[in-house]
């Protein structure tokens, strides 16, 4: 006898994948006297997956014996990994491996032909409330996985706001030190310099730790991990670890990799020094005029465009982050014209850099905040591969 669907059931968008026509059209008026939509009717794989595309289903139902290249269990399985569609396969066989074969594919149920329309509809709605309990089940867990994420992240910055504190109050201490008044002996300035320096080189594993993480989220540890990272950034004789997890990272790669022995810096070459940063900027060019260079400074691309019209430049150091426009297109711009141009990138953050010219070298690239130790040797490798 037929069923009508009671309100308290649930109505479907259903696909029908079925290659015999005759018992397709029966299926599919059968289906919506029970209530449900059907979206489609396909006779092949192929035409299901394209159904599903366009008008996504809350439930296909898949003969297991379709005919053509794809059958129903690799379809099922296209449909559920790939659109995330559920399916109820139809068989007219039970054995032992037709059924074998179907549960590879996860299907939410399994109708035997022939079968009456109270089965039908039970079959569907079983279907239909077990995968929605799945989709809130795995909704609940990313929710929950999210928020212990989010507070082993916040307890990851609120350790590292600490450390990095505790690094500023020693360097600030040491500078002041240093220059004040007070008649310091050797031995004390050589250690408030080491001071300072071993601050910034503990600061430069925790920020790259930290730009390893906004580069590549799915490189986030998982909670635990991440909470035991958090407790343990405290301890200095952690900086070990993160550098050993930084130097696994992909960004590990990029940027041409400085020779053991950079050649002697070029005396009386004109460098032009671009950063956004007008202290940076001036403290590099101070630099690299201690080592013999004549550093010029321009803070925004505009400016450096000015320089270089005027300027004999033989090199660019530009830093590759600029809000008018990056250093990488900068230097590519320039280099249409002075393509003899020697090119060093400098960077706080984790960048693609790609060869200033097509088919050519990738260029010299310092990570900050080290560049007082680096700025020097990587100038004059940068120059040495000019024309490379």
């Amino acid at each position: 006898m037929p069923i009508t669907s009671p309100s308290s059931l649930r109505p479907g968008r259903l696909l029908v994948v079925e290659d015999q026509p005759a018992v397709a059209l029966v299926l599919q008026k059968t289906l919506e006297s029970l209530g449900h939509s059907v979206v489609g009717v396909a006779a092949c794989g192929e035409q299901a997956i394209a159904l599903a595309e366009a008008s996504p289903p809350d439930l296909a139902l898949v003969d297991i014996e379709l005919a053509g290249a794809m059958d129903g269990t690799r379809l099922a399985t296209i449909l559920r990994e790939r659109l995330g569609v559920p399916s109820v396969f139809m068989s007219g066989h039970a054995d032992e491996l037709t059924v074998e074969r179907a549960l590879g594919a996860e299907p939410m149920g399994y109708l035997v032909k022939p079968f009456d329309e109270r089965t039908l509809q039970l079959t569907i709605q079983l279907a239909l409330s077990k995968h929605a309990e799945e989709q809130q089940r795995r909704a609940s867990e990313e929710a929950r996985a999210r928020a212990d994420q989010a507070e082993a992240v916040a307890m990851l910055a609120a350790r590292v706001a600490h450390e990095v504190n505790n690094l500023l109050a020693a360097i600030s201490c040491n500078a002041h030190m240093l220059g004040s008044n007070a008649q310091l002996d050797a031995e004390t300035i050589d250690e408030s310099v080491a001071d300072i320096a071993g601050a910034v080189g503990r600061g430069a594993v925790l920020t790259r730790e930290l730009l390893v993480l906004a580069r590549a989220p799915r490189l986030l540890p998982a909670y635990n991990e991440l909470a035991e990272l958090a407790r343990s950034t405290a301890n200095l004789n952690h900086a070990a670890q993160l550098q050993q997890r930084v130097a696994a990272a992909p960004f590990d790669q990029q940027g041409a990799a400085m020779s053991a022995h950079a050649p002697p810096a070029p005396r009386g070459e004109v460098v032009l020094v671009v950063d956004d940063d007008p202290i940076l900027c001036t403290v590099v060019s101070e630099l690299l005029s201690q080592a013999g260079y004549r550093a010029l400074t321009a803070t925004s691309p505009a400016e450096a465009f000015g320089v270089l019209a005027r300027e004999p430049v033989a090199a660019i150091v530009s830093d590759l982050v600029m809000p008018e426009m990056t250093g990488q297109e900068l230097c590519r711009r320039v280099l249409v014209q002075r393509p003899g141009l020697a090119v060093l990138y400098m960077s706080g953050d984790l960048v693609d850099v790609q060869p200033v010219s097509p088919g050519g070298p990738l260029p010299v690239v310092v990570y900050k905040p080290l560049l007082a130790k680096l700025i020097v040797g990587a100038l004059a490798e940068a120059i040495a591969r000019r024309g490379a």
